[in-house]
This record gives C-alpha cells, sequence and structure tokens, in this order.
C-alpha cells in the first residue's frame, strides 16, 4: 500500500495541499476538490473528525491522512505491512515447531522431502498498462482503454515527461517518465513506435505510420468553447514534434520473471532472447503458449499477464 502512495505521490499531496490550511474539512469541500481534480468516481468515504479520505487507487481503496504529508502516509502503511510480517513469521515458527513434534512422535519415520517455497511475484504499479524500459532506461507506458488513458494523465504524467500519441484510431496515450536525467531521442522514438504497435493501424498489418510527441504540459484537459472532450480525449497546445514513416516492430522478452512487450529495438537491447511478433492469423493465446514455450521453458507463468502486454487481434511470431 506504501508503494501506491508513492506511486501517486504528485495527486495525493496536490490533496494535502488544498485543505493544510483549513481548520475544518467538510465532506463537501473534499467532492469539491475531487471533482476538480476529475477523480470523483474514485471516492469511497470521508471521515470529517479523523480528517480520513477513503480514496480508490489502482484498485485499492485507500485511507489517506489529510493531517499527514504523502510520506508519512506511506510510512504508516509501511509500518503496518512489517507487523504483520512479524506476526506472520511469528506463526510460522510455531507452524515448524508443531509439525517437528507431530513427526517426533508419529510411528513412522518417513522423511519427507522439502516442499518448495511458492511466493507470488508482487506486480509493479506500472504492470496494470501497457509498458516496456527504453533502451535508455526509461519506462514507458501506454494506456489500455479510454479510462487507463484518463488515469495516465491525472496521475502519472508529470513535469519533464513526454506524451507520445498516434493520429489513428485506436492508439493509445503513450507516457514516458523522465527520471532523474532529460529523455533521449531514441527513447522518444521507441514511445512513439509503443504508440503504433497497440493501435488499430499496426493491428489491420500497416506496421508503419506518423506518430507526434509533446511535453507533459502541452496536454490538457480544458477544451475551447463548446468543444466536448469524451473520456481518455485530450486537448494538445502547441507544436507537436512529428516523427514519420515510423516502422513499427515488436518484440517480448523474459526479464525479472515477467514478460516484457514493446519496440523490438528496445526489447532487443534488454535481452539476447527474444521473439518478433506481427500481425496475423492465429489466435493471440495459441501464440502465448508458443511464446512461453520458447522464453519460458520451465517457469511459472501466467498466461493472462502475457496475453495482456500484447498488442491486440490475430498474431504471429517472425523466425
Amino acid at each position: 500500500m506504501g508503494d501506491l502512495i508513492y506511486a501517486n505521490f504528485s495527486l495525493v499531496s496536490r490533496i494535502v495541499d488544498l485543505v493544510a490550511e483549513e481548520t475544518r474539512v467538510s465532506e463537501e469541500r473534499i467532492i469539491e476538490i475531487l471533482t476538480e481534480l476529475g477523480i470523483l468516481e474514485d471516492f469511497k468515504g470521508y471521515d470529517p473528525e479523523k480528517r480520513v479520505l477513503k480514496l480508490r487507487i489502482d484498485d485499492h481503496v485507500l485511507p489517506i491522512s489529510l493531517r499527514s504529508s504523502p510520506g508519512e502516509n506511506a510510512a504508516t502503511f509501511y509500518d503496518r505491512a512489517k507487523d504483520l510480517e512479524r506476526r506472520a513469521e511469528g506463526a510460522r515458527v510455531a507452524m515448524r515447531q508443531t509439525e517437528r513434534e507431530i513427526e517426533k512422535s508419529s510411528s513412522q519415520k518417513v522423511e519427507k522431502p522439502p516442499r518448495p517455497e511458492m511466493r507470488s511475484r508482487q506486480p509493479d504499479w506500472y504492470e496494470k498498462f501497457r509498458w516496456f524500459f527504453s533502451s535508455e532506461g526509461n519506462l514507458v507506458i501506454s494506456g489500455r482503454d479510454a479510462r487507463s488513458n484518463e488515469t495516465l494523465f491525472r496521475r502519472h504524467l508529470e513535469r519533464n515527461d513526454i506524451y507520445a500519441h498516434a493520429d489513428v484510431h485506436g492508439a493509445p496515450s503513450t507516457v514516458v517518465k523522465a527520471g532523474e536525467g532529460d529523455i533521449g531521442a531514441v527513447t522518444k522514438r521507441e514511445a512513439c513506435i509503443q504508440a503504433l504497435l497497440h493501435s488499430s493501424i499496426w493491428k489491420a498489418g500497416t506496421m508503419a505510420g506518423d506518430v507526434y510527441w509533446v511535453k507533459s504540459d502541452q496536454v490538457t484537459k480544458s477544451p475551447s468553447a463548446g468543444e466536448f472532450l469524451p473520456r481518455g480525449a485530450f486537448v494538445i497546445r502547441g507544436k507537436r514534434n512529428y516523427l514519420r514513416g515510423l516502422e513499427a516492430r515488436c518484440g517480448i522478452c523474459w526479464i525479472d520473471n515477467r514478460f516484457m512487450c514493446g519496440p523490438l529495438e528496445a526489447i532487443r537491447h534488454h535481452r539476447e532472447m527474444f521473439l518478433e511478433i506481427v500481425p496475423g492469423n492465429r489466435k493471440k493465446s495459441d501464440v502465448a503458449k508458443e511464446i512461453i514455450k520458447r522464453l519460458a521453458p520451465g517457469k511459472s507463468v501466467d498466461i493472462d499477464q502475457l496475453i495482456q502486454v500484447m498488442p491486440a487481434g490475430k498474431l504471429e511470431i517472425r523466425g
């Protein structure tokens, strides 16, 4: 839960800052703030006495103290997690002791092989989007639908990030996280390719197109007078930096116990073992099974996680 606070640090900071100077904050005031931020649908309750706001973040309902900074809120969740882990460890120790006593009292001295410990990997926050790491190390994330495009803009498009989009139907909003340095030309190109890979133009078999990128402060939800913006749509102010005739080739690899899918040049940079996938005639689930067999044999793989990172439509494996 603490990780969710840090992943949405700017959003929580804005909410806390807006009420920092107010001695008493009513539920009506909270609703007003969340409406301004465009996240009223994530409101799950408010306790004015304790000044605790319940907000849905990434499919979790988090109690956020408006008396505390985002860092202090995150620390509270970390402390709770540590306490639960200590209790769980105590229970595991007691269970092992009980098992040893049962084995001692048993008339049959049959040694059992140790049971392997199965640990499920906790997904990172960005894995609910389509994502990859660029050749230069930047995290690039794309929306899956109108709702997640909106979430990307509201919660994850920050200062110094860039935004990429293709002027074709079904193209996702794509955000490049700046991290600590500038965003290089290679990363901008790969982010633009990512926007094509998950658009209708690639799904139809046209593996090339024009894409633009802009700075984060050029993207807004404020339409011109008389204009209506549906969910997931945005207005771009100022110059668009177009990369034209981009060839969109898609690669996939097994890295850090998960599949990463994105522009072929980025995937090739991170792993020697990879596959190229192209539009084709095979069911995505059948292609996914072959990918697992070739890239992650013997691994415990969630095929649904793999299918989610792959482009839409029927596919083929090249080579």
